[in-house]
């Protein structure tokens, strides 16, 4: 009997632990998109995608990624007579249906490959005894990148593409760095989710401040992929303010939907706005010494030039 039960409760924990595929066709990718402008203008989308049958390239099957339809609207962040701050709703667009494919993915052995659809520039980075260390470097045509690897465990370092806004990568190219694995942990579905972060957070690169690279991290999980910032292609997050593109653009999962629209698993969990003012805070405080961004989140030291909030009142950083 001992026996019986124990070959029962292995069987369940190995159960437990069995891999659920990135790439499979009942399922429904949205991330959220909101580029700001610096007067305190964001236009929000809402992108909806799928895998949608094959296409053989040479001997290799792939799996098609597609936009299937976005939603957009415009958020301004308002400050009325009282110091009260809310959000103004406008240019509300409602799911607009598309088929655009994206690229093509392919999934084996718990790695999950891209391929690239053109040649491009890039720079490796390799950390030195003092510095970051840049080398060019071309992606070819067909070349594949690797999106996730889902057979590694924490501690195990790695390589990975990151892929820019092809409109910002004059001023931030792609580029190849390496991350380690900090954490791996489950929630109650069994699926693993895996923390990481760049792997050479103590030097400072020759061109970037330290404080964009150090903000480089990701999370993604099996049967998901990107929780975190970015999309499923680019799990990062790209963040621009100067005075040639006065913009801050920001990208993130947002939800994770079955063929009837109930959440699989859930991220920002945003939706089309239904009303035209929604309030943020209705009461002024005495004095709040805090500072926030224009899409009211808090900040310490925002950067020269930057609109935030404080006091209830608008705020450029000098």
């Amino acid at each position: 009997m001992n026996k019986l039960i124990l070959i029962f409760l292995v069987f369940v924990s190995l159960t437990a632990q069995a891999y659920e595929p990135l790439i499979r066709e009942d399922r429904v990718w949205e991330y959220i998109e909101q580029e700001g402008v610096v007067n305190g203008f964001f236009d929000v989308r809402l992108q909806q995608y799928v895998f949608d049958g094959t296409t053989e390239i040479g001997t290799i099957l792939y799996h098609n990624f597609v936009r299937i339809g976005v939603s957009s609207w415009r958020e301004t962040l308002m400050v009325d007579d009282s110091g009260n701050v809310y959000v103004e709703y406008s240019q509300a667009k409602p799911f607009v249906p598309e088929h655009t494919l994206i690229g093509y993915m392919r999934e084996e052995n718990g790695k999950v490959y891209f391929r690239n659809p053109n040649t491009r520039d890039y720079i490796i980075l390799n950390p030195t005894t003092s510095h970051v260390e840049e080398q060019p470097a071309t992606l070819q045509e067909g070349e594949e990148i690797l999106l996730y690897d889902f057979s590694l465990n924490e501690g195990d370092s790695f390589w990975k593409f990151i892929q820019r806004n092809p409109d910002f990568r004059d001023l931030i190219p792609d580029c190849k760095m390496q991350f380690k694995v900090n954490e791996i942990s489950s929630d109650g579905d069994g699926n693993r989710e895996f923390v990481c972060g760049m792997d050479f957070k103590d030097y400072v690169p020759d061109k970037y401040s330290a404080q964009e690279y150090n903000s480089i991290n990701f999370t993604y999980k099996e049967g998901v992929g990107n929780i975190g910032k970015g999309d499923m292609i680019g799990a990062e997050e790209l963040r621009l303010t100067n005075e040639v593109l006065p913009y801050r653009v920001y990208r993130n999962f947002n939800n994770l939907y079955d063929l009837e629209g109930n959440i699989i698993y859930k991220g920002l969990n945003d939706s089309f706005p239904t009303t035209g003012i929604s309030d943020i805070n209705s009461e002024k405080p005495e004095r709040d010494t805090r500072m926030y961004d224009l899409m009211g989140r808090e900040i310490r030291n925002p950067q020269r030039g930057a609109i935030y909030i404080q006091d209830g009142e608008k705020h450029i950083a000098r």
